[in-house]
């Protein structure tokens, strides 16, 4: 198995305290006469462990653990997709990360994540289809990190990259998010185009209803 993750997994996977395995099994009394037994017990309730859990394999093979209950709980489409234990995805080791965090609910906060892994999560958990995730609490961040940056000059100087703007737009559309709608549009974004992730080229996007945004900022 390939346990090598990129900075990003590594660094998301630290700031939250994520353990890629299952814990250890407790420990349990044995015949000391049998040096075998202790392994055998430990063995067993490893397996047992593991039964409880599924694994979501990034598109580099590393693994990411998670409970087999929840994906059931969360998300039909991925319980669907487990085989052998298993749930291969298209996805890189932090976008795992981030996805396995949203199955089981332990995110508690978004402060330790950055703009990019913020809307990461909500293209995952659109995409995935998460029946529970923290909506409001992932577009209160995202709005905070764009206004963060420089209270005097604005918003984030990121927003002017048409790119980027581009990509804003479209997840704001994949989670329904109505408050981020009405940023967008404060920033004169509302005729961006949609963004394709699966395509880079300009002239494949095509334009965003602005009736649409509208009817979404009308909802906030």
């Amino acid at each position: 198995m390939n346990t090598t993750a990129n900075d990003m997994g590594s660094t998301a996977a630290g700031a939250v305290g994520w353990d890629q395995y299952p814990s250890a099994p407790a420990e349990v009394a044995f015949n000391t006469d049998n040096p075998i037994q202790p392994d055998i017990v430990a063995m067993d309730e490893d397996n047992e462990a593991r039964s409880d859990q599924v694994a979501l394999v990034d598109k580099d093979g590393f693994e990411v653990w998670c409970s087999r209950a929840k994906v059931l709980e969360q998300s039909g489409q991925l319980f669907e997709m487990i085989l052998g234990g298993r749930i291969h995805l298209p996805v890189s080791s932090s976008e795992a990360f981030l996805l396995a965090r949203g199955i089981d609910a332990r995110i508690s906060g978004w402060d330790c994540y950055s703009l990019e892994q913020l809307m990461q999560a909500v293209n995952l958990f659109s995409h995935y289809e998460l029946r529970q995730w923290e909506r409001s609490g992932l577009e209160t961040a995202i709005i905070d990190r764009l206004e963060r940056p420089d209270e005097e000059a604005g918003p984030s100087p990121k927003l002017r990259d048409r790119r980027f703007a581009d990509r804003l737009v479209y997840t704001a559309q994949q989670g329904s998010m109505y408050r981020l709608w009405s940023f967008i549009d404060k920033q004169g974004l509302c005729s961006a185009v949609h963004y394709d992730p699966g395509d880079d080229r300009p002239r494949k996007r095509r334009k965003v209803s602005t009736e649409w945004v509208y009817q979404c900022i009308e909802c906030s």
